[in-house]
């Protein structure tokens, strides 16, 4: 019985095999091209009390095809507000990773997937850039979905929106200018890194409306309590 069973893989070494270039023919068909980063996490320099390492960089690793599932801003109703995250899957096959980082490479978590062709060829509108994507998750086995005859394939790969942390080797978003209380947000100058100063400056903060408000010198509010 065991040469009509189908899932047996001593005998069904062709049908994977065709499976296999069906996964890479969609992705070629389908998929876009995105940048890839490697986050070059060492743990001969890692900081294990702080659980980071603070001397890494992102390397550019090169471009190569995925294909992408992308739910941007899915809303979520938190206790503190609402809250909108942005998420990403995407597929990759075996081989198409192998051939372009290397045999034995793997997707790792915190790497990086700039959306280069999806966003960055300047038809975005009033200069916006390509989306960046962390990878939180990798994985060969999802069984419903792209494990026929429990073969393997393709790189199942989850991402997160990507919050810039000012680590060298990988650019911010274009366009994406977070408010901040001090126009002081990035890389200082003075380090081995360049400066870069991101962010604009809050109109208004706590500190300035609380001054306002517990200034007495400045305004004719009592003071009961003592001035500000």
């Amino acid at each position: 019985m065991d040469t009509v069973r189908y899932l047996n893989k001593d005998i069904n070494a062709n049908e994977r095999e065709n499976f296999s270039l069906w996964w890479m023919e969609q992705i070629e068909h389908y998929g876009v091209t995105v940048n890839y980063y490697t986050h070059g996490y060492n743990l001969s320099t890692a900081d294990y009390l702080y659980g980071e390492d603070p001397t890494s960089t992102f390397l550019s690793a090169g471009s190569i095809n995925m294909v992408t599932s992308i739910t941007n801003d899915s809303i979520l109703l938190a206790k503190f507000g609402v809250m909108a995250d942005c998420d990403m899957t995407a597929m990759i096959h075996l081989s198409s990773f192998y051939n372009t980082f290397g045999q034995g490479t793997e997707p790792k978590s915190g790497d990086i997937i700039e959306m280069i062709e999806y966003g960055g060829w300047g038809d975005r509108p009033n200069g916006r850039g390509a989306a960046l994507y962390e990878i939180t998750e990798r994985d060969d086995e999802y069984l419903p979905n792209i494990n026929q005859l429990m073969g393997h394939y393709v790189w199942l790969i989850k991402c997160k929106r990507f919050e810039y942390s000012m680590e060298p080797g990988l650019h911010a978003e274009p366009k994406n200018t977070q408010i901040n209380d001090t126009t002081q947000t990035g890389r200082l100058s003075g380090g081995a890194n360049p400066a870069e100063l991101l962010g604009a400056q809050a109109p208004n903060t706590v500190d300035t409306d609380g001054a306002k408000q517990f200034d007495y010198s400045k305004n004719n509010l009592s003071n009961p309590y003592g001035n500000y």
